[in-house]
């Protein structure tokens, strides 16, 4: 029997859980996607909601796409006393 395949959302739902973690503990994290073949279309398509749903969450997000390729980048917001 072959594994469960998530849905889009599900899918979406367990990176930006994932990549807030990581940020959360080194300060930083980043996520990669693309359109094309071999890219997750599903994290492609949903991009500009994993960003709002991150900033949501108090990361800071930075984004820059070259030749089609957007790099994202979640870091821990710092408190300045």
């Amino acid at each position: 029997m072959g594994k469960k395949q998530l849905s889009r959302q599900e899918k979406v739902q367990q990176l930006i859980n994932l990549k807030c973690e990581e940020a959360e503990k080194t300060g930083e994290s980043k996520i990669t996607t693309s359109y094309g073949y071999s890219w997750d279309m599903d994290i492609y398509n949903s991009k500009e909601q994993i960003i709002q749903t991150i900033r949501n969450r108090g990361f800071e997000v930075r984004s820059k796409t070259s030749f089609e390729v957007t790099d994202i980048t979640i870091l821990k917001n710092i408190e300045l006393v």
